[in-house]
Parts: C-alpha cells; structure tokens; sequence
C-alpha cells in the first residue's frame, strides 16, 4: 500500500488527513466549508447549505440541528424552545398537516403533488424531475450518472453562448480551466 492512500486530501484548503472521517470533520467544522454530512453535498455558500436544509431536511432554524422525522423537529421544538407548534395548515390532497403555509406550499409544488415532467438525458441517467431547476441542481451536484458536472455545465454554456447573453467573458474566473466540450447527453 502506498503511503498516499493512508491520507485524504481537502482540494479547497490543500489540507491532508489521515482518515476519511477526519477529513468528513474538517468539512463540517471548518467555517470555509458549506458542507451538509448527511447527503455528503459540498455547498457555494452558507445561504445555499441553509436552504438546502430547509428544503431537504427537518431543520431547527434556532439550533441549527438536523432531525430526522417532522414529529422529531416538532418534539424538539416543543421540548427546548417552549414554542406552541399549531398545526394548522393541512393539505386538501392528502390531508397531511404542516405548521407553516410555506411547508405547505413546498409540499404541494414537490413530486408528491407534481409531475415529473423534466427528464435528464444524460447517458445512462434518465431520471426525471418536477422542475427544470431540480434537473439542474441534479447536474449541478455531480450525482448524474453520466458524469455532468457544474463544471462542465459552465463550460458548455461558456462554449454555447457566442452572444454573452447567460456568460459575460470579463467576468469569468481567470483561474478556472474550463474546456470546450459540452456534457454528453443521451438523445433517446
């Protein structure tokens, strides 16, 4: 075994470590870091990583905890913040109850409610999506099966867009490498 397979590196700090979990604790104690542990997602920003959390997760805004059921949230926020938890907003589909209109609202826009009318067509994917948005978080977070990446998506639409509409080249990062092929997508 080579001595470099005993360490794992932080690309963003150049920081080594000597176990996968040491450097799993450097991404989620490390203020440069916007990383959430449970979907082992790197975020650009703290705003992104907190959003995320409220979209994705049962998420205490005062303590900043992660749970992993509603009535867990709800007994926590019963429990130490002395919070009345009305339940007030039921949904006329399901009849599921939520403790806001905005949970709520994402309840019913989510694939629980909506169709999924956005395929991926990239090579060896297929999954399809309520919105273009989630189709382009899918890429974005490298969980495609084809391989597309945020990085290649920049690239194509740096590539693609001779007009500047979407890019203006002035503003692009001078120290990023991008190439000039756009990500592979399956025509079927």
């Amino acid at each position: 075994m080579d001595a470099a397979d005993n360490y794992h590196h932080c690309a963003a700090c150049g920081s080594d470590f000597r176990s996968e979990y040491g450097l799993t604790q450097h991404f989620v104690q490390s203020p440069r870091h916007f990383y959430c542990q449970k979907c082992d997602i790197h975020f650009p920003g703290e705003p992104d990583l907190e959003e995320h959390y409220y979209y994705d997760h049962y998420w205490c805004e005062i303590c900043r905890r992660i749970f992993n059921t509603e009535l867990g949230l709800r007994e926590h926020t019963r429990q130490k913040h002395e919070l009345p938890i009305a339940v007030d907003f039921h949904c006329p589909f399901c009849d599921e109850s939520f403790t806001s209109e905005r949970n709520l609202q994402e309840h019913q826009s989510s694939s629980t409610h909506q169709p999924r009318l956005f395929k991926c067509y990239g090579i060896g994917c297929g999954t399809m999506f309520v919105s273009e948005a989630g189709l382009a978080l899918h890429w974005e977070s490298g969980t495609c099966n084809s391989g597309v990446t945020r990085e290649a998506l920049d690239s194509a639409a740096i590539h693609e867009d001779s007009q500047n509409i979407v890019t203006i080249r002035t503003h692009q990062l001078s120290n990023r490498q991008m190439s000039h092929s756009s990500p592979e997508l399956d025509e079927s």
